[in-house]
C-alpha cells in the first residue's frame, strides 16, 4: 500500500533533520524526493528500533561483566576503593553523582551510564590487571593483551557513536550497520557466547536491512 504525505510532515520534521535523506533522493521529481526522503526516514526509524535490543544487550553485558570482576577483585564497594582500583578523576567524579542520587549498591551500578564503562577500558593499568580477565580464560602474553585492549576500544567507541546517534534520532542508513552489528556480537561472544546466540537468535536487523525505500512497500517501524 503507498501513502501520500503532506509536505506539511516536511516542515514539522524540519528540512535541517530530513536533508541527509533528500540528499540520498535528489535524483528524483520534488514531489517523489519528498515521499523517498520521508521513505527513507522512516525506515531509518525501523533499523534504529531494530538495533536497541543488541546494543542494550551489550550495554547491560559489559557494566555486569566488569562489576562482577572488580567485585572479585575489590570487593563489593570497589567504587569507593579509588586509589586501589586506579580509578581517575571524571570516573570518581561519575561515581559521586551516583551515590548522590542512590543509596543502594545496585542503584549505584545502574545510575552509573555507558559514559563511565567504556573509558575504563583505556585504563591500561586496570586493563592489565583485571578486566582483561573478563576476556581471556587463559594467561594472555603482553603483545595479547594490548592487541585485545586496542580492539576492544576501538569496536566500544564504534557502539558508543551508534548507541548515541540512535538516541539523538539521527541518520544511520547510510552506516556499514552489518559489520556493527557484527561488532556488537563480536564483543558479546568475548564476555558470553550464550548470550551472543541469545541476541543473534532475537535480532531483526538483517530483516529490516531488506526493507530499503522503495523495494518494500510494507515497510514499518
Amino acid at each position: 500500500m503507498t501513502v501520500s504525505y503532506p509536505e506539511s510532515i516536511v516542515s514539522i520534521l524540519s528540512c535541517s533533520r530530513l536533508r541527509k535523506y533528500l540528499k540520498e533522493a535528489e535524483n528524483l521529481s520534488p514531489d517523489d524526493e519528498i515521499k523517498m526522503a520521508l521513505r527513507l526516514y522512516a525506515w531509518n526509524t525501523a533499523l534504529s528500533a531494530s538495533l536497541y535490543g543488541p546494543l542494550q544487550a551489550l550495554e547491560i553485558a559489559l557494566r555486569n561483566a566488569v562489576d562482577k570482576q572488580l567485585t572479585d577483585a575489590f570487593g563489593e564497594n570497589w567504587y569507593d576503593r579509588r586509589n586501589v582500583v586506579n580509578l581517575n578523576k571524571a570516573s570518581v567524579e561519575k561515581i559521586d553523582k551516583a551515590k548522590e542520587e542512590n543509596n543502594t549498591r545496585d542503584g549505584i551500578i545502574s545510575d552509573l551510564s555507558l559514559g563511565f564503562w567504556t573509558p575504563l577500558f583505556r585504563n591500561k593499568v586496570l586493563w592489565n590487571k583485571e578486566l582483561h580477565k573478563i576476556f581471556f580464560s587463559d594467561i594472555p602474553t603482553k603483545k595479547q593483551l594490548e592487541k585485545k585492549r586496542k580492539n576492544l576500544e576501538y569496536r566500544l567507541k564504534k557502539f558508543k557513536d551508534l548507541r548515541n546517534r540512535i538516541a539523538h534520532h539521527e541518520p544511520i542508513f547510510h552506516q556499514d550497520l552489518k559489520q556493527d552489528i557484527d561488532d556488537i556480537l563480536g564483543i558479546l561472544s568475548w564476555i558470553s557466547p550464550q548470550k551472543r546466540a541469545w541476541v543473534e537468535y532475537y535480532s531483526r536487523l538483517s530483516d529490516v536491512l531488506k526493507m530499503r525505500p522503495p523495494d518494500d512497500e510494507e515497510l514499518k517501524f
